[in-house]
């Protein structure tokens, strides 16, 4: 039940989810595109935790806001970005700051 609430969190769907939907396949690759996303933020924003001069890392993280902010966002969810940005943080930081198995997602 657990896995459940934590995925309820990343729930981007555009066409309500219904069973039988033709747009359910197009559901499911927005929601992983976002989900990416949301990762590769998260571990963004831990590599620049623990190393603020990490290039790599500042570069990732510049790419990332730049598609949330993006019109190819917009396309796949309706969610705000800031609040999911914000999320991801809070995540992040609850977390103690340290890398976390995201694999399941």
């Amino acid at each position: 039940m657990a896995k459940e609430a934590k995925h309820k969190m990343y729930s981007f769907s555009t066409a309500g989810g219904k069973a039988g939907s033709q747009f359910v396949p197009y559901e499911n690759l927005a929601n992983a595109i976002v989900k990416k996303a949301v990762r590769d933020y998260q571990h963004s924003l831990i590599a620049l935790h623990l190393n603020p001069n990490d290039e790599k890392a500042e570069a990732r993280k510049h790419e990332v806001l730049v598609f949330f902010k993006g019109s190819w966002y917009k396309v796949l969810t309706g969610m705000d970005p800031v609040k999911l940005l914000k999320m991801a943080r809070k995540q992040v930081e609850d977390n103690g700051w340290k890398r976390f198995d995201m694999s399941q997602d």
